[in-house]
């Protein structure tokens, strides 16, 4: 008994390592949901050895009994339930979760109320055997299997649904009484042979979150390199064209005429509009956006927005249509300043990629918990391939075929950030126009 307490004190410090290293994972990693679930799985095993380390003799009609039965199942499911989120297989938890219940509940039937010994031993441990198996080939069938850490994380799973087999088997040998010789054996297995196999699973699975977060941090620094060749190219473009222009005004090849200063003025404000987009993706970036809230009625923001924009769609050959369906002036708890901002970066979206002699309609409702802005347009649309990237940073940069009316590649971006940051949400799809639509939602304030 001392030394399957040095194993179970052993599993209890690894366990709570183990534990501590997913959770740093998840707070890590943007808080990936499978490091947070196997966080818990580790916890739910430090329980369960708890109870190990403090049971005074092994039997198998006690209390103590079904709840180390019921954290060993729990422990199995949660585990694979993390694996199958990480690896995103389409696979049904109401039957996971489904079967959990009923390996416990039977564990339960034949340890306080049918008394039968080898049922009571077994039933769960087949079960785990059965899952732990499940989530080896889940691991196996994913893209990564080539690499180490993945197979040895799915060889140890399926080591583990061995070991509980032939502990299942064995504790199935007993039938409705104890076999001291045949008991030995089981804890041997469960106890000595056992706890290999579970620590280099749960190293191996570090491995595995070690080369999520590495993947992670080279597409992150990916993309800031693509972000800067970007940029670099979009401020060093119409700069060139504004020093070029310059030096033909200079040199007299160019005459002075209004039509000459308001191309340079719009190459200007395009520039100084680039700019802004950089300084609102630094605020975003850094978590320095600062929001004013306060309440304030929607409605008028949305209406001064679009006669802000009437002038520049008109000189678009655009026209823009507000619709507003509410019954109501609509008060939401809002920075008045960023809600303008994303609403005129929508219209500019929309007034910049809209061909000529089209309309945009912007309409406004709201139910009892929030209120809906949807802004359509005309053609051209977007790919449906290309939808779920249209909030991405610098989408523009790598899928724009008009660098002519291409912007910064940043506002749908920011828009997506403000709308997140006032706990609201933004989606898009196509319109019924053609076009593009826009779906923003905000919470509104009740009264």
């Amino acid at each position: 008994m001392d030394a399957i307490f040095f194993i179970e004190l052993t599993l209890l410090i690894t366990s709570s390592t183990l534990a501590i290293i997913f959770y740093t994972a998840w707070r890590t990693m943007g808080k990936q949901k499978y490091s947070l679930i196997w966080t818990i799985t580790f916890l739910v095993i430090v329980l369960q050895r708890i109870f190990n380390l403090n049971k005074v003799s092994f039997d198998s009609h006690t209390l103590y009994w079904m709840i180390v039965c019921s954290l060993s199942v729990l422990s199995v499911v949660l585990g694979t339930w993390g694996h199958i989120l990480r690896s995103q297989t389409k696979f049904n938890l109401n039957y996971l979760f489904g079967s959990c219940f009923i390996a416990i509940l039977m564990t339960f039937y034949f340890t306080k109320i049918e008394h039968h010994v080898g049922l009571s031993m077994s039933i769960y441990v087949f079960y785990n055997s059965v899952i732990l198996f499940l989530c080896g080939m889940i691991i196996l069938k994913q893209p990564k299997k080539t690499m180490p850490a993945e197979m040895g994380a799915s060889a140890s799973y399926i080591l583990l649904a061995l070991m509980q087999a032939l502990a299942g088997t064995l504790a199935l040998m007993q039938g409705e009484n104890n076999h001291e010789s045949l008991k030995e054996m089981y804890i041997m297995v469960n106890f000595v042979t056992l706890p290999a196999a579970f620590i280099a699973m749960g190293l191996f699975v570090v491995f595995m979150l070690s080369s999520d977060l590495s993947e992670k941090l080279s597409q992150l620094m990916a993309q800031k390199n693509s972000m800067l060749a970007n940029v670099t190219h979009d401020l060093r473009t119409p700069l060139a064209n504004i020093k070029m222009q310059l030096e033909a005004l200079e040199d007299g090849a160019l005459e002075h005429s209004e039509k000459s200063y308001n191309s340079l003025q719009n190459k200007l404000g395009n520039l100084n509009h680039m700019v802004g987009d950089l300084y609102q993706l630094s605020l975003v970036e850094s978590g320095s956006l600062v929001l004013n809230k306060q309440d304030i009625i929607i409605n008028s923001l949305m209406r001064e927005s679009i006669e802000s924009f009437q002038p520049l769609a008109s000189k678009a050959q655009l026209s823009i249509n507000y619709i507003d369906s509410t019954e109501e002036k609509v008060t939401v708890n809002a920075d008045a300043g960023r809600l303008f901002q994303t609403f005129n970066n929508l219209l500019k979206n929309s007034i910049r990629y809209t061909d000529p002699h089209g309309k945009i309609n912007v309409s406004m409702s709201a139910d009892n918990d929030d209120v809906t802005i949807v802004f359509e347009d005309t053609s051209p649309g977007v790919l449906d391939k290309d939808l779920e990237h249209l909030f991405d940073r610098l989408y523009r940069a790598e899928n724009s075929k008009n660098l002519a009316k291409s912007g910064s590649g940043l506002g749908l971006y920011i828009v997506n950030s403000i709308i997140t940051a006032h706990g609201g949400t933004v989606s898009a799809g196509h319109s019924n126009l053609g076009g593009l639509s826009v779906i923003v939602k905000l919470p509104k304030v009740t009264f």
